[in-house]
């Protein structure tokens, strides 16, 4: 089956999978330019920013994206929902694929006295709860959210009042 099909038949699937995976590698490299530009405060708080204010409107925008598409205010939270699910499972893999570097990378006098299973044990828990807690709740409602603004913007242009017409400037005298 094409792409197009596919998303013909199942748009919130599609829409969900779709910006899953581009949310999903915007945030690896959002964590490899954090690893690359060190431990900084600053910088560290500008991406951690930066990360909210790119998956919080990806989900706004999914749920928007659906709620247009099928008129109904629960496929933007299931959309919400699959954008999540996608783009955190790739940013688990990711960090998971990424883990040793950054071990061997960050052998401070903090983490000497873990062993490397517990590192790696510590940082899976620490993916996994930012996964169920941001990944998943937040994208469902934020994509109930923006379900909910594309709903009430596909109602309002059919919900206004017409504009009252001018007087034609044909009338005479005697009809008004």
């Amino acid at each position: 089956m094409k792409w197009e099909q596919f998303a013909a038949k199942q748009p919130v699937l599609s829409t969900g999978l779709k910006y899953g995976a581009g949310l999903g590698v915007i945030l690896l490299l959002l964590a490899i330019i954090a690893g690359l530009l060190g431990g900084s405060s600053i910088v560290n708080t500008g991406l951690l920013w930066i990360n909210v204010a790119v998956v919080g409107l990806c989900y706004l925008r999914v749920g928007y994206l659906a709620a247009r598409r099928t008129d109904r205010l629960s496929s933007g939270t299931m959309t919400g929902l699959v954008t999540g699910l996608v783009a955190y499972l790739i940013n688990l893999v990711g960090h998971l694929i990424m883990l040793p570097i950054y071990i061997s990378l960050a052998h401070t006098e903090q983490t000497t006295h873990l062993t490397a299973s517990a590192q790696i044990a510590a940082a899976t828990q620490t993916l996994i709860y930012w996964m169920v807690i941001y990944g998943i709740l937040a994208g469902i409602v934020l994509g109930f959210m923006g379900s909910n603004i594309g709903i009430h913007r596909a109602e309002r242009p059919s919900s206004k009042p017409s504009a009252p017409q001018a007087p034609s400037s044909n009338t005479t005298t005697s009809e008004q």
